[in-house]
């Protein structure tokens, strides 16, 4: 998974591509929500201002894209 964070609190059953692998994956998702389980959310999931990190990550590149891939000056 491209989040290990999710792996470290146990948040996320991971699944082969075998029949009897999904099935065990999809019974052990289902078993804690009807057991109730709390389900431990990592904090990286928590921040409610992602869009606009997204955006400052994106615009500081802008001026590299333009000059490396598009030859503009």
């Amino acid at each position: 998974t491209e989040r290990p964070e999710v792996l470290d609190t146990g948040s996320v059953v991971i699944g082969g591509i075998k029949t009897i692998e999904i099935q065990q994956a999809i019974e052990l998702a289902t078993s804690k929500s009807m057991n109730k389980e709390k389900v431990n959310i990592p904090k990286d999931y928590l921040d409610t201002n992602v869009s606009v990190k997204v955006i400052k990550i994106i615009q500081s590149y802008t001026k590299i894209i333009n000059n490396e891939i598009w030859r503009k000056e």
